[in-house]
């Protein structure tokens, strides 16, 4: 923190001493702003200095313009916010719906750590989940750091509040034998969507990864799949994105059952092309409603397709994500490493750690 003491005398000759302490920059007009003070000692001085550093660090800063916390989360939205299209629509439905016209209204130079426990307390007696508040409470908190990097503010008071705690949910896990269950019923109503949960279990992967897996991704002859692109979902579409969540493509060998089933499948399509006069590219969707597989389906409908058919296979209340657990604790339980687990999940070794291995079922009894 920036600050100086120096000695001034003044005009009837007695001297002076002006503590001053940086104190970010206006957001308004970007001129740089000052907390300053004046006693009689040098001594004092150095006291009012140390007063004065730490209402900075606190936030008790007045600022000289109306900007207010609105403002720096839609710059921050703009200019420094999550990269993700999903994940900035996410954000932009809490900002509304949440922040806009409760806690947004601050001006930045008045917000204090009581102004944002008391807004918690709003949310949750308005029904907000717990993980909700959460959720609000971190876009406010990501968006004053980056107004403290940028002088807005002199400090996160963001991090000094109690949003609630939420304890980290256990998401419903089904067992390999309700899936095939499941997938063996569903072969008589709908092959296709046999197909996908047949490859989603194998594989663990997303349903945005499962929905743009294109015919080019199966290598016959190595046995592999690779995952390479998602559909994300933006403000006003779905679109490809051609990486996956975390950055990454990775390759995962198939079983030969799993290979088996894939070629039949393409046999199928193919045939279904070949009878609207059209050939199936190798560039063409996995899973497709049109008969030349030029769209992929929905993640979100295979969702509601799951839910659709999921009491064939006492699932409970699994959500389609679940098959992605089930592929992470069937490989866990089966004695797996964690490094293996996580390339194939694409995800990181700790995330197979805190996540996957807490819904362990087999190996807690054994």
């Amino acid at each position: 923190m920036k600050g100086s003491v120096r000695r001034r005398k003044r005009s009837d000759g007695t001297v002076a001493y002006q503590s001053q302490v940086f104190a970010g920059f206006d957001p308004k007009t970007g001129k740089r702003r000052f907390l300053t003070g004046t006693a009689t000692s040098e001594r004092a001085a150095h006291q009012l200095l140390h007063d004065l550093v730490k209402q900075v660090r606190e936030g008790k800063v007045v600022a000289r313009s109306d900007a207010t916390l609105n403002d720096l989360i839609t710059e921050w939205l703009v200019k420094a916010g999550p990269a993700g299209d999903g994940t900035r629509l996410t954000y932009k439905g809490y900002i509304n719906k949440h922040i806009k016209n409760d806690i947004g209204k601050k001006r930045l130079g008045s917000l204090r750590v009581e102004h944002l426990d008391l807004w918690y307390v709003r949310l949750r007696d308005n029904g907000l989940a717990p993980a909700s508040i959460r959720k609000a409470h971190n876009i406010v908190r990501a968006a004053l750091r980056q107004g403290v990097r940028w002088g807005w503010v002199a400090m996160n008071v963001a991090q000094h509040s109690s949003p609630p705690k939420v304890p980290k949910p256990v998401i419903v896990t089904p067992t390999p034998k309700a899936v095939g269950k499941m997938m063996r019923k569903v072969a008589e109503l709908d092959a296709p969507f046999q197909v996908y949960l047949r490859l989603a279990s194998v594989t663990g992967a997303r349903p945005g990864e499962m929905c743009a897996l294109q015919w080019r991704d199966l290598n016959e002859v190595r046995g592999e799949l690779a995952i390479s692109r998602r559909i994300i979902r933006t403000e006003n579409n779905l679109r490809i994105e051609d990486l996956t969540k975390t950055g990454k493509t990775r390759t995962i060998p198939l079983d030969k059952a799993t290979l088996d089933v894939l070629r039949e499948f393409r046999v199928e399509r193919e045939k279904l092309a070949a009878e609207f006069g059209h050939q199936l590219a190798d560039e063409t969707f996995v899973f497709s409603d049109e008969p030349d597989g030029s769209k992929f389906w929905r993640p979100d409908s295979t969702s509601r397709k799951f839910r659709k058919f999921r009491e064939h296979g006492l699932l409970e209340k699994a959500p389609l994500y679940g098959l992605r657990h089930q592929a992470a604790t069937t490989m866990i339980d089966g004695g797996v490493d964690p490094k293996t687990v996580s390339e194939r999940l694409g995800n990181s070794v700790s995330t197979v750690l805190t996540t996957y291995i807490r819904a362990r079922t087999e190996a807690d009894r054994a």
